[in-house]
């Protein structure tokens, strides 16, 4: 009964010294990466989102004129209304002689 005593002491206080080594490890605060931690995610977001209303806006895209934007849509329609073929890969043969 004491040894198992001493071995949850043992355990508790090998615990404590871990979490108070690992406080020393910032003994001034959080480091440089933890103050920027998630800001390149943040830009990335920012950069790749133009307009987040888009899908409320009913104006046209002023990089395209409108005849370009009117053949683009209408291959893309004709597109999708064709059934969708899958093409097979070429086979190939490979040839191993034993000569």
């Amino acid at each position: 009964m004491r040894t198992l005593k001493l071995g949850i002491l043992a355990a508790a206080i090998a615990g404590m010294a871990t979490l108070v080594g690992c406080e020393a490890l910032h003994p001034m605060g959080p480091s440089l990466v933890d103050q920027h931690m998630g800001e390149a995610v943040r830009a990335n977001i920012a950069q790749q989102t133009e307009n987040p209303n888009a899908a409320y806006d009913n104006t046209a895209t002023p990089q395209i004129d409108p005849e370009t934007a009117a053949v683009l849509m209408d291959r893309y329609y004709e597109k999708q209304s064709q059934p969708n073929t899958q093409q097979q890969a070429p086979s190939a043969v490979f040839q191993i002689d034993s000569n």
